[in-house]
C-alpha cells in the first residue's frame, strides 16, 4: 500500500458528490470477493464495511475508499490483540481480509453522515499508529467517527456488560464459597467495567 501522504492526496481527489448508500446492509453475509461481485452495483465509497471474526458478539469494521493502488480497499482500525494498547489505522486490500463482510450502514437512520469525500478524508488524515482500546478506542469507534462523527461502538458496550456480569458471578462465587479473594476479583471487573 501506499503513503500516508499519497492516501492524503488520493482523499483530496474524490469529487464532492459522489452517490452514497444512506442506510444500506447487506442483505447477507459475503466473502470478500463475493461481497464485490454480487455488491457492484451498490458498494459506495465511504460505505462501513461489517466483518464477520468468527463469533458473534464481535465484529471488525473498515471503511470502503474504493479502487485505490489498482485493488479495492478499506480503512480500518487495528489492535494487535482485543486488549491491546496499541494499534494501527491502515489501508487494507478487502480481498486480503479473509472474513465473512457485508455494507452496513445501518447507523444511518440515527445520525447523519459526511459525504463519502470527506468520511475518506477524516480517515486517511488519522493513519498510523494511535492507542487501542477494545472499550474505548476500537475499529467501530473509529469507522463511526469517520462516517458519522460519533466516537462509538455499540460492540464495546456488549464487552462491557459481559465484563460486569462475569465479574459479578465471581463475586457472588467468592462470597457463597467463603473466599474473599475471588470475590475482591469479582468486584473489580464489576467497577473496571462501569468506570471504562
Amino acid at each position: 500500500m501506499q503513503s500516508k501522504q499519497e492516501a492524503i492526496l488520493y482523499a483530496d481527489s474524490l469529487p464532492t458528490d459522489l452517490p452514497t448508500n444512506h442506510g444500506y446492509v447487506s442483505a447477507r453475509w459475503y466473502t470478500a470477493s463475493d461481497l464485490l461481485q454480487a455488491e457492484a452495483e451498490t458498494l459506495r465509497i465511504g460505505d462501513l464495511i461489517e466483518h464477520r471474526m468468527g463469533g458473534l458478539l464481535f465484529q471488525h469494521w473498515s471503511i470502503y475508499i474504493g479502487k485505490y493502488d489498482g485493488k479495492e480497499t478499506v480503512i480500518s482500525f487495528f489492535g494487535e490483540s482485543m486488549f491491546g494498547w496499541k494499534g494501527q489505522i491502515r489501508l487494507d486490500n478487502l480481498i486480503d481480509l479473509s472474513w465473512m463482510c457485508r455494507i452496513n450502514n445501518g447507523c444511518d437512520q440515527f445520525w447523519g453522515h459526511y459525504p463519502p469525500n470527506q468520511i475518506i478524508q477524516r480517515a486517511v488524515n488519522m493513519m498510523g499508529s494511535k492507542d487501542y482500546d477494545a472499550c474505548n478506542s476500537n475499529c467501530e469507534h473509529f469507522s463511526n467517527w469517520c462516517r458519522y462523527g460519533k466516537y462509538t461502538s455499540r460492540q464495546a458496550g456488549r464487552l462491557r456488560v459481559i465484563v460486569c456480569v462475569s465479574g459479578m458471578m465471581i463475586a457472588v462465587i467468592g462470597l457463597v464459597s467463603g473466599k474473599p479473594l475471588v470475590s475482591g476479583i469479582g468486584a473489580i471487573a464489576v467497577i473496571f467495567s462501569i468506570i471504562r
